[in-house]
């Protein structure tokens, strides 16, 4: 620390007890010199912090997503910006640790009772994202945000505090709403002429052959009744996409059975490709179930036409049985041997107007439908749908069903 000189003008003797306490003297100061020290340390220290805390008060309030942090145990609030503040009705008075954050009015957009994301990170410490809430405004009106939340862990892991974000999705709810209103519509006036169209094709095409001579034009009318066809069908799932949209598209459970329905479609489907197989496997005769026979075969035809349209050949199958140990399930593959399907696709394969890399970058058409209709069908069933690579190469898609559900269900996306 430095050095401290004691002495006198005169000649003098220092006795042990005097130079013990010169030395005591000397310790003391220097420990008061070092605390003194450390002390503007940790001041220079606190300063720093409060700077940083400033800064990131000031980033967090330019937010223009409502940020909140909460502490545990019990959710309390302490600290929000003003989206937050604004978003919820929080008044400055109401924190810190006086509101918490289960007092906030909102509401999963499924309606289910499932904890929000701010509390499922502080009891779970998982990290919880894109979760739609329906936040109720003070005079009953509903906002629809999309929620995220993350713990911040503490040196020894324990959580220290959750900080939750709500981004009002408004704008993106209004332009669907657009969209959809847009696709019924152009879907209604698109699918009106294709009738009258394929019904003259189909007159004009018998006429031809009966009077002979005509085989040339009789081809091209029949290669027009069948491009309707294909346009049927994709304003058909277009359609199909704005009744779900609209919570209008219905399922209408009988008793049918299940493997004739697939046996009716792998028929159809054999007659329209020569360079495949598509062939039938059931360990039964029959399946007596209670589904809506014109949507399971719906589900059913999408994916072997799927697998037709994305393979070069080889053997199709679908399979289908009653589950093992669970004779009031059955299940419904259906197999090829193409190239298969990424796994990083996967996940998005069920969703509206997505297409794989592989699908995008080929000539072949579509709209990315197909498998987002099948799945939202076999969950109106109460069942499951999910994709894994078949057994022999390319990828084979697994349906669960339940055989005995009797209510009429209603299917909204």
């Amino acid at each position: 620390v430095g050095v401290a000189w004691v002495g006198l003008y005169v000649p003098h003797h220092f006795y042990p007890t005097t130079v013990a306490r010169l030395e005591a003297l000397a310790h003391r100061t220097v420990a008061f010199l070092e605390a003194a020290k450390l002390a503007d340390a940790q001041g220079e220290l606190l300063d720093r912090v409060q700077h940083h805390h400033r800064r990131l008060q000031s980033v967090i309030q330019a937010m223009p997503e409502a940020v909140m942090v909460v502490r545990p145990p019990n959710g309390a609030i302490v600290t929000s910006n003003a989206a937050a503040q604004r978003l919820f009705g929080i008044t400055p008075s109401a924190y810190p640790f006086m509101m918490r954050v289960t007092q906030l009015n909102v509401r999963t957009a499924s309606g289910d009772n499932e904890p929000q994301p701010i509390v499922r990170a502080l009891s779970d410490g998982e990290i919880v994202t894109g979760v739609e809430l329906q936040v109720i405004q003070r005079d009953g009106s509903e906002l629809p945000v999309v929620a995220s939340a993350a713990p911040l862990h503490a040196e020894d892991g324990t959580i220290d505090a959750v900080v939750g974000i709500f981004q009002d999705v408004r704008p993106l709810k209004d332009a669907q709403r657009l969209r959809d209103e847009f696709i019924s519509i152009v879907s209604h006036e698109l699918r009106s002429p294709l009738t009258p169209i394929r019904g003259f094709a189909q007159l004009v095409a018998r006429e031809l052959e009966f009077a002979g001579g005509h085989e040339r034009h009789v081809d091209w009318l029949q290669t027009l009744q069948r491009h309707v066809d294909r346009m049927t069908r994709l304003i058909d799932d277009l359609l199909d996409v704005s009744r779900l949209r609209a919570g209008r598209l219905e399922t209408r459970p009988a008793h049918v059975d299940v493997i004739e329905i697939c046996r009716s479609v792998v028929a159809s489907r054999q007659a329209t490709t020569g360079d495949h197989t598509v062939s039938l496997e059931s360990k039964l005769d029959h399946i007596d179930a209670v589904l809506d026979g014109d949507r399971i075969y719906q589900v059913v035809d999408n994916l072997v036409g799927n697998a037709i349209k994305y393979t070069s050949g080889g053997t199709i199958t679908v399979a289908v049985n009653l589950a093992l140990h669970q004779p009031e399930t059955l299940s419904i593959t259906v197999s090829d041997q193409g190239e298969g399907i990424a796994s990083s696709d996967r996940e998005s394969l069920f969703n509206p107007f997505y297409r794989s890399r592989e699908a995008a970058a080929s000539a072949l058409p579509g709209l990315g439908l197909g498998l987002f209709i099948c799945s939202e069908l076999v969950h109106a069933h109460g069942g499951q749908i999910d994709v894994a690579d078949a057994p022999d190469g390319g990828a084979r898609f697994s349906i669960s069903l339940p055989t005995g559900t009797t209510a009429t269900q209603r299917l909204t996306a």
